[in-house]
């Protein structure tokens, strides 16, 4: 796999890029458990319902990343990457707005397939950036900032269920996926 051409500013930025849709991802799939006695008394539905809300992002990534990651090979990575971070704003937001809980869950698959998109991509373009050396610091890099960011979420996170979703992903999603990825031109546009 040929490492692209770039100076090592370029790499820190992309793999902070990289980094920063693991911590989107991760904030996802894990944050709104603490939410869920709140979704459940504001919904006036029981406990078992209300686990629907996580499982559909863990069920729906789960089946997908492998699928989005072979997308991201045939279509290109970075494409791929970009609409992951919009599917994940998006989805977001919509969540935020709805108000039934049915709405939430189906918003959480759209959130779901950008988490997969995201995820999936996401290692490959640090894959590709760090061929010859330094791939190993760079994917650890990646898995400590997914993990901390969703440990220290878990923790901190004492707010109505609405903060949990409306608030992160838009800003970030824009940043992450469209200026980022804009500022290191030919990564992740390796096709298969």
């Amino acid at each position: 796999m040929p490492q692209p051409d770039l100076t090592p500013k370029l790499r820190r930025l992309a793999l902070i890029n990289v980094c920063l849709g693991q911590f989107m991802s991760a904030i996802d799939s894990r944050s709104v458990t603490v939410a869920l006695p709140t979704l459940s008394v504001y919904f006036d539905v029981s406990l078992a319902v209300v686990q629907w809300v996580p499982l559909a992002y863990q069920l729906t990534i789960v089946g997908l990343v492998l699928s989005m990651a072979r997308l991201g090979d045939k279509l290109g990575r970075k494409k791929i990457y970009a609409l992951g971070f919009v599917l994940l704003g998006v989805g977001s937001a919509s969540c935020g707005l709805s108000g039934q809980l049915w709405q939430i869950i189906g918003f959480r698959v759209v959130e779901a397939v950008g988490g997969a998109l995201v995820l999936a991509n996401g290692r490959a373009i640090a894959s590709t950036l760090y061929a010859r050396e330094g791939r190993g610091r760079a994917l650890g890099m990646m898995s400590m900032s997914f993990h901390h960011r969703a440990v220290r979420r878990r923790v901190s996170c004492r707010r109505r269920w609405l903060a949990l979703d409306f608030f992160h992903e838009p800003a970030g999603g824009y940043r992450g996926g469209v200026d980022g990825l804009e500022s290191v031109a030919g990564i992740g546009d390796r096709k298969a």
